[in-house]
């Protein structure tokens, strides 16, 4: 796939002397002009809205769908930004959205097809439990979470910990998956972890058993099959 094309003045003396905007050196040249085709977009319904805590307090929607084809890829999530945006929309389960991938990279949802309906906003912090507010600035509205341990607010030190303690295969975005999700709340939840756990927090099958491996430090898991991943995670946990 191509995501654009560029048209240019058939003849390379005439695109000299079209000359360039701005600089006459470095300036683009007037004799071509780049042409970005409009973003491939599907409009699924909402299955469910899920809210994380992110490590300055803000909660942050994520709306999950059946998976779509974007860009070469199956997409079943993507984030809502907000909640003003959430509100402003009126996105709830089974509004039907307009998802795209900004660049071709990353799922958003920029738009509401049909389906409008009365949100529903958490009032208590999927990480810690704690009331959060609604706070307005400019023309955003931030759900907070103002409790200062709360734990996703603490990834830092729970990548500290894991560091301290030479566990590999839990870098910073899966620490704060798993904190915002609720999962970890202080390093004691890290050694409770199991598979339905990691789900929860957005990991795959093989990224959770790669995780609790490294917890147990178990050597070099990658290069076991599932199964015998998981036999060497029950063995070191008895």
């Amino acid at each position: 796939e191509v995501d654009g094309v560029v048209l240019a003045v058939n003849d390379l003396e005439e695109q000299e002397q079209l000359g360039r905007h701005g600089d006459p050196k470095t300036g683009n040249p007037k004799g071509k002009i780049a042409w970005k085709f409009a973003e491939e977009r599907a409009y699924p319904p909402v299955n469910e809205i899920e809210w994380n805590t992110g490590r300055t307090g803000v909660v942050v929607p994520v709306a999950i769908f059946d998976p779509v084809s974007l860009a070469g890829t199956q997409v079943g999530r993507a984030t809502l930004h907000n909640a003003g945006f959430v509100i402003r929309n009126e996105i709830g389960v089974g509004t039907e959205i307009v998802v795209l991938k900004a660049g071709k990279i990353i799922p958003k949802v920029v738009g509401v097809l049909k389906g409008k309906t009365n949100p529903k906003l958490p009032s208590n912090c999927p990480a810690c439990n704690c009331l959060l507010d609604l706070v307005h600035k400019a023309d955003i509205s931030h759900l907070i979470c103002s409790n200062d341990k709360c734990p996703a607010k603490n990834i830092g030190g729970l990548c500290h910990y894991l560091d301290k303690f030479g566990i590999l295969g839990l870098g910073e975005s899966k620490v704060s998956a798993l904190a915002s999700s609720g999962v970890v709340k202080n390093p004691v939840d890290f050694y409770t972890l199991d598979i339905p756990k990691c789900e929860k927090a957005g990991f795959s099958k093989r990224q959770a058993l790669l995780a609790i491996a490294g917890i147990n430090l178990i050597p070099s898991p990658d290069k076991y099959e599932d199964k015998k991943l998981e036999a060497l995670i029950e063995k070191s946990q008895k």
